[in-house]
């Protein structure tokens, strides 16, 4: 809908993708990077065992860069079209051992 509305407006349309964004929250209500986050630290997901290095991968990003590129994406009069913004993919036990 957006590339067909700015086509018919002669607009360009730079997409940003981004993977799990994870970062300070900007207010109290609960996201999903949150939840996720605290559902590690209560063990709620089962990491361990022989699958544990090859388990969920997550293309991870911190919002605070995503939000950069979405400035860059509109002060850039070149950029067009879709931009996958994420810094690392990493297991979900990785994370886990980050916490």
């Amino acid at each position: 809908v957006a590339d067909y509305l700015a086509t018919q407006m002669c607009l360009d349309v730079v997409h940003i993708l981004p993977g799990l964004l994870l970062g300070p929250p900007l207010s109290n209500r609960e996201g999903e990077s949150t939840r996720l986050m605290a559902g590690l630290l209560q063990g709620n997901y089962v990491t361990g065992g022989r699958h544990r290095e090859i388990g969920p991968r997550l293309a991870v990003g911190d919002v605070r860069d995503v939000a950069v590129a979405h400035v860059v994406a509109m002060l850039t009069p070149e950029a067009k079209g879709r931009f996958v913004c994420f810094s690392e993919v990493i297991n979900l036990s990785t994370m886990e051992d980050y916490l």
